[in-house]
C-alpha cells in the first residue's frame, strides 16, 4: 500500500509499556523456578548490571538500579513462597549481580535450617564487610527480615 505523502519520512512512534519489563522479569524467574530458562534469567541479569551500558541521562534517575533491586526482590519473592525451587532463580543470577546485591540476596536467601548455617553467616558477614556501612547494613537487615523468630533475638 503506497504511503501518503504526509506519511513518508515518518517512523512510526513505539509506544511504551512502563510495567513489560516487570512482567518479563517475573516471567523469567517463573520460569527458572520450574527449571527452565535459567541461563536467559542470568543473561538478564548480567544485561542489566553491566556498567558499560549507559544507566540514564543526568537528569533521570538511575533505571539500571531500579530494575536489579527488582530482580532482587522478585528472586527473594520467589524463594519465600518456595525456597527449593527458586534455587534454579538464585543460583542463575547470583554471579551476575553487583557485589552489594548479591550478598543481600544471600542474606535473604539463606537456609536457617541447613548445617553450618553459622559458618554460612560469618562467610557473609566477611564478604559483604568490604562494600561500607550502607551495604552491611542492608545485609543485616535482609538476615534479620527473613530469619525464623527463634534466631532473631533484639
Amino acid at each position: 500500500m503506497p504511503r501518503s505523502p504526509r506519511s513518508r519520512g515518518r517512523r512510526r512512534r513505539r509506544r511504551r509499556c512502563p510495567g513489560c519489563w516487570r512482567q518479563a522479569l517475573t516471567a523469567l524467574i517463573t520460569c527458572a523456578t520450574q527449571g527452565i530458562g535459567a541461563t536467559e534469567l542470568g543473561g538478564a541479569a548480567a544485561l542489566t548490571a553491566d556498567p558499560g551500558l549507559p544507566n540514564a541521562e543526568p537528569e533521570r534517575d538511575l533505571p539500571a538500579a531500579q530494575r536489579l533491586d527488582a530482580l532482587v526482590g522478585a528472586v527473594r519473592n520467589a524463594a519465600q513462597r518456595d525456597r527449593d525451587s527458586a534455587d534454579h532463580a538464585i543460583r542463575a543470577v547470583m554471579d551476575q549481580l553487583p557485589e552489594h546485591l548479591a550478598c543481600e540476596l544471600a542474606a535473604a536467601t539463606l537456609r536457617w535450617d541447613s548445617p553450618g548455617v553459622a559458618g554460612a553467616v560469618d562467610a557473609l558477614a566477611d564478604r559483604c564487610a568490604g562494600g561500607g556501612a550502607l551495604a552491611v547494613l542492608q545485609v543485616a537487615e535482609a538476615l534479620v527480615g527473613d530469619a525464623p523468630d527463634p534466631y532473631v533475638q533484639l
